[in-house]
Parts: C-alpha cells; structure tokens; sequence
C-alpha cells in the first residue's frame, strides 16, 4: 500500500519506492529503503511527518503516494 494510507502512529516497512529516477535516489539519501522502517508521526494538509531512524521528514502527499510499503 503507499505510505499514505497508513495510519498515524503505525510503523511501517518499505517494500519498493516508485516515480522518477530524481526522486527515488533524493529519498534513498535520506533512508528511504527497501525494509527501512518508517513510523507516521502526523498528517496534517496531505503532507505527513514521518521518523525514520531518529529523523523526522516531512513529506508531500505526491511523495508519500510513491513510496510503497508493507
């Protein structure tokens, strides 16, 4: 499902990241990997704030829908 689906508070695991070539290797630099945990901390306009190891990324709707996870 993409990450914009799940629901806050839950941790998630990043199965594949799609879109553009930009984008996937943008999120790789900031962890967003396959089998990376990722837990939604808040959703606030479509956007979503996320931790991902003990960083907070705030990310878009548009990017949120790319990143698929499980």
């Amino acid at each position: 499902m993409p990450l914009i689906f799940a629901a806050i508070g839950q941790t998630v695991h990043i199965s594949a990241i799609q879109g553009k070539k930009e984008m996937r290797e943008r999120l790789t630099g900031f962890g967003f990997v396959p089998s990376a945990s990722v837990k939604i901390l808040s959703a606030h306009n479509g956007s979503l704030i996320v931790q991902l190891k003990d960083t907070r990324v705030a990310i878009d709707h548009a990017v949120a829908s790319q990143i698929i996870v499980s």
